[in-house]
């Protein structure tokens, strides 16, 4: 454990100084008060599914990423939930700001 009550990791701090997305243990925590996953019941909807695909090597890119991607409302429920200290929403900022999902950065 780390000083804020959370299990401490021996990977580098992420976005925001969360946890990286490899950090994850697929625990599912984070389900349970995703909107977009109450609504749609598709891991590619969940937090734990877009930390996975932004965690992979090789990197995913592509339709099916952007799609993952806009589909983040960046309510950071999530972050509050999470056991290792990951923070998905700051991972889709991050994805979204370097153009992951097919984008340029900055378009819609």
């Amino acid at each position: 454990m780390n000083g804020s009550g959370r299990p401490s990791t021996a990977a580098s701090p992420g976005a925001g100084g969360a946890a990286p997305a490899g950090a994850c243990t697929r625990c599912g925590a984070c389900l349970a008060v995703c909107p977009v996953y109450r609504v749609r019941r598709h891991e590619a909807a969940a937090p734990r599914g877009k930390t996975v695909a932004l965690g992979a090597r090789p990197p995913v890119a592509g339709p099916g990423l952007e799609r993952m991607l806009s589909a983040c409302l960046q309510c950071g429920a999530c972050a509050a939930r999470c056991p290792a200290g990951i923070s998905p929403a700051d991972l889709v900022q991050q994805a979204r700001a370097e153009g992951r999902g097919g984008r340029a950065p900055g378009r819609t």
